[in-house]
This record gives C-alpha cells, structure tokens and sequence, in this order.
C-alpha cells in the first residue's frame, strides 16, 4: 500500500513523504520538496531510518525517532524542522 502526505511549512517552503507499507510496517520511504539538508547524504539517513517502522507509531515517537536521526548525523535541515517532517510522516502513517 502507498501512503503520503505533504505540508507547507512556515516561509512556505514543501515537504513531501512517500511511503510503500506492506503488512503494516514501512518498506521504502521517500522524503522529497524544497529543502536543503546538510551534509548532502542526510536524506538517505533519514529515508533509510523510516524502513521497519510500524504504521501505528505513534507521533510522539516518529518525533523522537527524526530528531535521533537528527542528531546523530548532525543533519542542518533548511527549509523544515524535524517537527515538521515528524508530522508529516505521521499524517502519512495515518
């Protein structure tokens, strides 16, 4: 099953989420819009860290996982903040 959601952040900028589930649990995630991360490898940390992930997680923890990733990579996101790709990844796991 395909899932995605989408928001306009603040400054208008777009974050995009697509994810492919099956039996429940995440199995490819794409994270795209008009953002910049740095260093330029974050995204795919972040895509990679949504794999496995179930579709009744709940917020609160979708939140803390992207901060996790956040800050173990010391990911500099411009455009979005980690909350804002938290929600958006929970109104797609929704």
């Amino acid at each position: 099953m395909r899932a995605s959601a989408q928001r306009r952040v603040p400054g208008g900028k777009r974050v995009r989420v697509h994810l492919e589930l099956e039996g429940g649990a995440v199995m490819v995630a794409e994270i795209s819009g008009d953002f910049f991360l740095y260093p330029e490898d974050s995204l795919k940390a972040l895509e990679d860290a949504l794999v496995g992930l179930s579709a009744s997680t709940t917020e609160g923890s979708v939140l803390a996982l992207v901060e996790h990733i956040f800050a173990s990579h010391n990911i500099t996101s411009f455009g979005f903040t980690p909350h804002d790709l938290a929600r958006t990844i929970w109104e797609a796991l929704r």
